[in-house]
């Protein structure tokens, strides 16, 4: 039952090691097993100009005149979409640009939604930050991040979608990572603004949602977030969540409680929808 916590906590992991981030994944689901995969993802335009000015100190080539929108590119996704399966290709790759933030939307479709791989960390989207090196090969225990996907064509259909599993040992070092980094930005900011506000302002705007949609009607589920065809595998707007931090503190106590207590949480905490379900099925015709 610590999967709420765990899935909380890497995306703080994920918000406090790339800066102010949204983004939106909505997987598409047809009756024979197809799909697309739409992503949006913008990074605050301030995060970008540090970016920038970190990797020009660090001595990197034409940083002077390298557009912010060229942290992100359809290169990028090209890779992506082979990490993300065999049959997974990209359709369209679209820049976003405008005051607030820089980004990309893309879609990606795929043949065989059993092939389909996404991770829930919305860190894997971001650009890499100056001097930290991209990962040639994957770390051992790299599967179990992924979300993974198991379907049965028929009238009706079934979908079971699978969060990825985590382990006592794995939970203890998410926690210390994010121990560490909140540590480190206490020590930094006690002679300015003080933990907890300073964190609050570097949050700001970041939202992170995760959606699967079928293509028709949907017959049962045991999903706890349903709106017509859609499925609300994960939604966190941390505007509202840092403004209430002390249900924040709730949701730390409730998680050793079982599922009962952490749903009750979750309820009244306006901005935060994660399934807590080990396996969430959906039968649609």
């Amino acid at each position: 039952m610590k999967r709420i916590y765990t899935v909380f906590f890497s995306v703080l992991l994920g918000v406090l090691t790339t800066g102010c981030i949204e983004t939106h994944m909505l997987i598409t689901v047809e009756k024979d097993g197809s799909g697309t995969v739409q992503e949006r993802v913008v990074m605050n335009n301030m995060v970008v100009g540090i970016m920038q000015g970190m990797a020009k100190s660090m001595g990197g080539e034409d940083v002077e005149n390298e557009a912010p929108d060229q942290l992100f590119s359809r290169e990028k996704a090209l890779d992506q979409a082979a990490e993300m399966g065999e049959g997974v290709e990209l359709v369209s790759y679209e820049e976003v640009s405008d005051a607030s933030g820089t980004g990309y939307v893309a879609v990606f479709s795929f043949t065989d939604i059993n092939t389909l791989r996404v991770k829930q960390d919305p860190g894997e989207s971001m650009p890499t930050m100056p001097g930290e090196a991209e990962e040639a090969e994957p770390v051992e225990g790299e599967e179990n991040e992924h979300i993974f996907f198991a379907f049965e064509p028929g009238s009706p259909a079934r979908l079971t979608i699978t969060p990825p599993e985590t382990d006592e040992e794995e939970e203890e070092e998410i926690e210390t990572e994010v121990e560490v980094e909140e540590e480190a930005e206490d020590a930094e900011n006690q002679i300015q603004l003080g933990g907890f506000e300073q964190m609050a302002q570097f949050m700001r705007g970041m939202h992170v949602s995760m959606v699967v949609q079928v293509r028709g009607d949907i017959v049962e589920t045991n999903a706890q977030f349903v709106d017509g065809p859609k499925i609300t595998i994960m939604d966190i707007d941390f505007d509202k969540l840092i403004d209430d931090p002390e249900k924040l503190k709730e949701l730390e106590a409730a998680e050793e409680k079982g599922p009962a207590a952490v749903q009750n949480i979750l309820k009244d905490i306006p901005g935060m929808k994660v399934d807590v379900s080990e396996d969430i099925f959906v039968t649609f015709n």
